[in-house]
């Protein structure tokens, strides 16, 4: 048996910023402190990183939450080698696969923001689709990631389990990736998954992510996404709100988008959710040996001043990474960087998803030289006043959606 260090233990027993800053600047003498550590910088539930690390610390090593039906269907590869290929400017795909994806999978429950997955089913089923989909055409640069600190939680590792077991995966298939939720765009996190950047530079001046400098970026994502021109080097802006809605039309968009660079890899930041995720499949299966789709999620929302998860937090983000942050968001003297008074302006914590919730007319509209579209959903269904009461009830279930039907085995029992 693997024995515990204390640090670890009072970072798991605490979850005070102390602990967890020490944590980070805490020599990694294992790659289980290292998840650790990952897990608490970047606001994991400390029942989840918990559960991994004593799991792991106690004879189970590396997958004490993952369900057996997807041990059985695990790559070698690790983010890190995606994030190798993206600065190696080859195309792959990199989607991750989370909680909400789950509830989706069965059709019901709701996610962070508020989405009603029951008022989903026909996408749900899409959801599920693809996952059985996976490996019918070469997918060596398809990467799925499934978050192992959400698959600890209650209510989340079992269902998944249980889809997998009822739904045979495509024997071609080359497996889930588990180890680091996003990719690190910046090009400063050493090690992966630790949270520390270095020091900062002399003159703190707007600058792109290293991964983006001087390529062509796409970004599909929510309106206050647009502020980070300089951050994303974006050179058109998609409006992903309501993408559940607009599945088709968002891939289309991507197409088009692509066409307008037919001898570069273009790279497509996605912050969509998981109608977002849907597009990118399908724009991968046509685009895959081209371009480059990734799977941003709420990662990018803290850099255009949206506190939509603990990690976004404007303080932390001014305090490291200032030069990534929106235009006005950080007061800086010297290398010293705090929000300035316009970061908390009529500004109140959100997410990317929460402006998803709102039907947008049909508009492209230009500004400077960077091109902004938004697309119309063909039938957007009223659904706010369901989801305002499914948040004032919590977590609850709801009917099972019409895609988990008895023929094809899609009822996932609970956890």
């Amino acid at each position: 048996m693997a024995p515990t260090r204390p640090w670890a233990l009072l970072a798991l027993l605490s979850y005070h910023v102390s602990a967890v800053k020490f944590a980070a600047e805490a020599s990694f003498e294992s790659a289980t402190e290292a998840a650790l550590t990952h897990d608490l910088m970047h606001g994991r539930s400390w029942f989840a990183a918990a559960s991994r690390y004593l799991g792991r610390s106690y004879g189970n090593p590396g997958r004490s939450c993952i369900p057996p039906a997807m041990s059985k269907h695990i790559r070698k590869e690790t983010t890190v080698d995606v994030a190798r290929m993206l600065l190696d400017r080859r195309p792959f795909a990199f989607m991750r696969i989370g909680d909400g994806d789950v509830f989706c999978l069965q059709g019901k429950g709701h996610n962070i923001e508020g989405m009603d997955y029951s008022n989903y089913s026909e996408q749900c089923h899409e959801l599920a689709n693809d996952f059985q989909d996976f490996g019918s055409q070469d997918d060596s640069n398809l990467f799925v990631l499934v978050g192992e600190f959400f698959l600890c939680r209650p209510g989340v590792g079992r269902p998944f389990g249980s889809f997998l077991e009822q739904h045979s995966l495509h024997t071609k298939f080359s497996g889930f990736l588990t180890s680091l939720f996003y990719l690190d765009l910046t090009g400063l996190e050493q090690p992966a998954g630790s949270g520390n950047y270095g020091p900062l530079p002399q003159t703190i001046v707007p600058t792109a992510f290293k991964a983006l400098a001087d390529r062509t970026v796409v970004v599909i994502g929510p309106p206050h996404l647009s502020k980070l021109d300089k951050t994303l080097n974006t050179a058109i802006f998609i409006d992903g709100t309501d993408a559940a809605d607009k599945v088709s039309n968002l891939t289309a968009a991507i197409k088009e988008s692509s066409a307008k660079w037919p001898h570069e890899n273009v790279i497509f930041l996605v912050s969509a959710g998981f109608g977002g995720r849907l597009a990118m499949y399908r724009a991968w299966k046509e685009l895959g040996k081209k371009d480059t789709f990734i799977d941003t999620g709420a990662s990018l929302d803290g850099f255009a001043g949206v506190e939509s998860r603990e990690f976004n937090n404007k303080t932390r983000l001014c305090r490291i990474l200032p030069q990534f942050m929106a235009p006005g968001l950080c007061q800086c003297s010297g290398s010293d960087c705090k929000p300035s008074a316009r970061a908390f302006a009529g500004v109140h914590p959100s997410s990317s998803h929460l402006a998803a919730e709102k039907p947008q007319a049909a508009h492209v509209a230009q500004k400077k030289s960077r091109k902004v579209i938004k697309i119309s959903a063909p039938a957007v269904r009223q659904r706010n006043h369901a989801n305002k009461l499914a948040m004032m009830r919590g977590p609850q279930d709801h009917p099972s959606s019409s895609h988990l039907s008895a023929e094809k085995k899609q009822a996932v029992p609970g956890a």
